[in-house]
């Protein structure tokens, strides 16, 4: 529902910039996460995050919004500092969702995507990303974005 709202109300454009973001941060975190290691992030709700993943997650973001600012012409600091907000929350909803995999205790979300945690693990970061934003627009009429 938040998509639909905000790809009629402010253009498909935004809709794949968040997707983007996204899944750089959720990608950027699994390789930096797994090549550099460390320390564990939060073990007792998702024993494999390490603080290296976190980093990574919000750094590959953030070079994704660089790619963009400098393909469309936007401001750079304003997109950045979005982008950061974004690349955190959606970690944060990553980590709900394990949370609440770990309160129900099942390891996947669903068995529809062999290797993986299930079709909610690749949703769980985009779903909380969409309706944060879907509430700042309604609340901004859109002037944050």
């Amino acid at each position: 529902m938040a998509a639909v709202y905000l790809e009629e109300n402010f253009g498909s454009q935004l809709v794949f910039w968040l997707i983007a973001i996204v899944w750089a941060t959720d990608t950027g975190g699994l390789v930096f996460g797994k090549t550099i290691g460390g320390p564990k992030l939060w073990v007792s709700v998702s024993p494999k995050k390490t603080w290296a993943g976190f980093f990574g997650g919000i750094f590959s973001a953030l070079i994704v919004s660089f790619a963009v600012a400098i393909i469309f012409n936007l401001s750079l600091w304003v997109l950045l500092l979005t982008t950061t907000v974004i690349a955190l929350l959606a970690q944060i909803g990553d980590l709900l969702e394990s949370k609440i995999k770990r309160i129900v205790g099942v390891k996947d979300s669903s068995s529809l995507i062999p290797g993986h945690g299930g079709l909610f693990d690749r949703l769980d970061s985009l779903m909380l990303v969409m309706i944060v934003v879907a509430v700042i627009i309604m609340f901004t009429g859109g002037a944050t974005f």
